[in-house]
């Protein structure tokens, strides 16, 4: 996603996050269990927003279609058939680089999308038309991109990519705990990341082992290897629901579908408007959610539906009436789906050391916490009470700030895009009256020290509570973009929740301040 994004502990392990600093990032390697070998099961925390997604389709949503498309909606459909242009060029041409701004790590659900996209690429002429303001009337899907052609159905190409990756991998840990000043470790680990392992030789020697059938060990890997690795592809949706499918079909006692719908789900992103860019996943979950044979496999996929209609009802530009339909339909597939099956295990399962304490343990749980964020922690939805402590120990409640519009904001010390729009949030408060709103910082550091030496640093003007990656907190809000922004009103509804300090955000925030008398 942007350059500043980061994915928590508890998300699903998967392609080796990029360069932040004061970011840091171990691999973290599973329990081996079922067919197959490990390679596909061991990553570290995983970004999707480490690839350059630069290809996009333009698609006007059904009710709003104009026989005559405006000058702005023409150089939008231009600007998209340049990237187009761009990313064929990149897929016909292995060897040609498309310069990409390296991730932060820890990143997440699809926000900003679009604009996110845009920063990475280089042809920023034209592309920043489409983030103009009718960007709301675009929904790009990336196209899928043809594999190089001289790759057969080879495993040994699949495992000189994963040594590759596992040196690359080396080095971005070494460089991440090297004990050298902030800005010096960003540009090794930004050079570092410019030489990370081609991996599209690998996916085509994956994709035709999965097509050719034959032993069942090795096509599992396969499968296993496209949905654990090619999640950072601007066409991941197609390679991804390649193998997953392939699982199905050819494993239906497999053991790891909490790890492997995990993955999947990482692999999803929306744009603006709220539709989904990975529609190849998502109608995957919907067939396993009606058709899988295991009652528990059921439920996770129905667990997964229900997410995505969920995220899908936090796009910014989505329009009330839409919202509020996917909205009512996430809590559908959410209530219930852990009937029968309520103690069955929700996390993949793990090695001592490796942590997912931030996932809910069983079916129930994750019901639980599904159904409280589709209800209180959604656009649309209404907030219930929230008790956190503030960074002297001392315990505050969301309902204190009643009457008054809260600006909530999930953040860390190291994370980048954080800090850039630090400066901007100093305004908004300095700017908007303290009698009619709230900036709440909720930091998701692993310890509050870290907050209070930012303090020390820098002006950091609002009330700021302490949760911790892991906590229950960040668990049940569906964290998993940092900054991660939630606007509410005065009446506690949530108005917006986005990753970005976009024009169009912080003149709602305007907007509704404005409004209170």
């Amino acid at each position: 996603m942007s350059a500043c994004r980061r994915r928590l502990s508890s998300a699903t392990p998967s392609t080796p996050t990029a360069p932040s600093p004061s970011s840091s990032s171990r691999p973290r390697t599973s329990r081996r269990s079922g067919s197959g070998s490990s390679s596909w099961r061991s990553s570290s925390s995983s970004s999707r927003c480490s690839s350059t997604r630069s290809s996009m389709q333009r698609r006007i949503p059904r009710g709003d279609r104009r026989p005559h498309a405006d000058p702005a909606a023409w150089v939008g459909a231009g600007s998209a058939l340049l990237l187009l242009i761009a990313v064929m060029l990149y897929a016909l041409r292995p060897g040609l680089v498309v310069p990409a701004l390296p991730p932060d790590p820890v990143p997440a659900a699809a926000g900003d999308w679009l604009e996110s996209r845009i920063r990475q690429l280089p042809l920023t002429g034209g592309a920043g038309a489409i983030a103009a303001p009718r960007r709301r009337n675009f929904a790009f899907r990336p196209p899928r991109l043809p594999l190089p052609g001289d790759v057969g159905p080879d495993w040994v190409v699949v495992e000189e990519y994963l040594e590759r990756r596992r040196a690359w991998t080396d080095l971005e840990t070494e460089l991440a705990l090297a004990d050298i000043p902030a800005e010096e470790k960003w540009r090794r680990r930004q050079d570092a990341w410019s030489e990370r392992p081609e991996i599209r030789r690998a996916i085509a020697a994956a994709t035709a082992i999965v097509e050719a059938g034959g032993a069942q060990e090795r096509v599992i890997e396969a499968a296993g290897f496209l949905v654990a690795h090619a999640n950072a592809e601007p066409d991941a949706d197609w390679h991804m629901a390649v193998g997953a499918r392939t699982l199905a079909a050819r494993a239906p006692r497999f053991e790891e579908w909490p790890r492997v719908m995990m993955q999947l789900d990482a692999g999803r992103t929306f744009a603006p408007n709220g539709q989904s860019m990975a529609r190849e996943i998502d109608a995957f979950f919907e067939r396993m959610a009606a058709n899988a044979a295991d009652p528990a496999v059921r439920a996770l996929a129905r667990y997964y539906v229900a997410v995505g209609l969920m995220r899908s009802a936090n796009g910014f530009w989505s329009q009330p009436g839409v919202r509020e339909a996917r909205r009512q339909r996430a809590l559908e597939a959410a209530a219930g789906l852990s009937a029968g099956v309520e103690h069955e295990p929700f996390a993949p399962a793990q090695e001592p050391g490796s942590s997912f304490a931030s996932v809910p343990p069983t079916l129930a749980a994750a019901e639980a916490d599904l159904l409280h964020g589709i209800r209180h922690a959604t656009v649309g939805g209404a907030l219930s009470e929230m008790v956190g402590r503030r960074l002297d120990g001392s315990e505050d409640r969301l309902s204190a700030y009643a009457g008054r519009v809260v600006l909530i904001d999930f953040w860390a010390t190291g994370c980048r895009r954080c800090a850039v729009e630090r400066p901007a949030l100093r305004e908004l408060v300095a700017e908007l009256p303290v009698d009619r709103f709230t900036l709440l910082g909720i930091s998701v550091d692993e310890a509050p020290e870290a907050v209070i030496e930012l303090g020390r640093d820098e002006s950091v003007p609002w009330t700021n509570w302490h949760a911790g990656p892991a906590s229950d907190l960040a668990r049940r809000w569906y964290v998993r973009d940092l900054p991660t922004y939630v606007l509410v009103d005065r009446e506690g509804v949530i108005l917006a929740r986005t990753d970005g300090l976009t024009d169009a955000f912080t003149s709602l925030i305007r907007r509704t301040v404005a409004a209170v008398r």
